[in-house]
């Protein structure tokens, strides 16, 4: 299970490609390699 913190959230450009996760949101692994393959998540790739 992947937290997502404020830094997760926050750290990451606000022109980048996100899904919007809130902070102390939880994802699988698995979702959120989903969400780095499939919808370039960059506050996904932060978090893990």
């Amino acid at each position: 299970i992947v937290t997502f913190s404020k830094n997760a959230i926050f750290d990451v450009d606000l022109d980048s490609s996100r899904i919007g996760i809130d902070v102390g949101e939880q994802l699988t692994m698995q979702q959120c390699l989903y969400a780095i393959l499939l919808e370039s998540a960059n506050e996904v790739t932060y978090a893990v």
